[in-house]
């Protein structure tokens, strides 16, 4: 998928700058920042990716992704009382 090789290409630079200049993962510019939200959220394993980054590097809170197969068993399991 085109969102996926794009996120591991940015994620790649992203690593690469913050190797070479000896930085955090929260120091990343607005820019990069600005592209990792871009992709979170959208329906691909580079989407969660970029969600689990948001929320664990900048304590971004973001709703939990379900496919629709995930999103009817989830609903079940709640029926039930599971």
């Amino acid at each position: 998928m085109k969102t996926d090789s794009n996120f591991k290409l940015l994620w790649s630079r992203i690593l690469t700058n913050i190797n070479s200049d000896e930085k955090s993962i929260k120091e990343i510019t607005v820019d990069e920042l600005e592209n990792i939200r871009s992709i979170g959220g959208k329906y691909t394993p580079s989407g969660v990716k970029a969600l689990n980054i948001l929320k664990y590097a900048f304590n971004e809170e973001h709703e939990e992704l379900f496919d629709e197969v995930d999103e009817f068993y989830y609903k079940l399991m709640l029926e039930e009382g599971q």
